[in-house]
């Protein structure tokens, strides 16, 4: 898919979940759930077509949460951001910095030569 074609698509997704977001509720929906309505529209859209990466289409649904008002933005991160998760991404981190470096190597024979 070219890069203009994925553009369209997401404006014109981004709009059409705006319009569900602030259209009359249907359905026994409220208001809270034809914004919900909306944005799980969005992200059908956006990850069935990939017009946008997957990690930054999370991303906007958590910032069009907070937009709306469904969850503060506090509520809206703290899904993502446990301490677990904050645990992997450290090691992920240090992992990439030291063998950028190659102290992984360095490291791993220092331990194998103590052995």
């Amino acid at each position: 898919m070219n890069t203009r074609l994925k553009l369209l698509i997401a404006v014109l997704t981004l709009m059409t979940a705006h319009l569900v977001a602030s259209a009359l509720p249907i359905g026994g929906l409220d208001q809270r759930g034809m914004v919900m309505l909306g944005i799980a529209l969005l992200a059908l859209v956006y990850w069935s077509t990939e017009c946008v990466p997957i990690p930054v289409t999370g991303l906007i649904v958590m910032l069009l949460l907070t937009l709306y008002g469904i969850f503060p933005f506090s509520k809206s991160v703290s899904f993502i951001a446990s301490k677990v998760n904050i645990l992997i991404i450290a090691g992920l981190v240090i992992s990439a910095a030291l063998s950028t470096h190659k102290l992984d190597k360095l490291l791993g024979l220092k331990v194998l030569s103590l052995v």
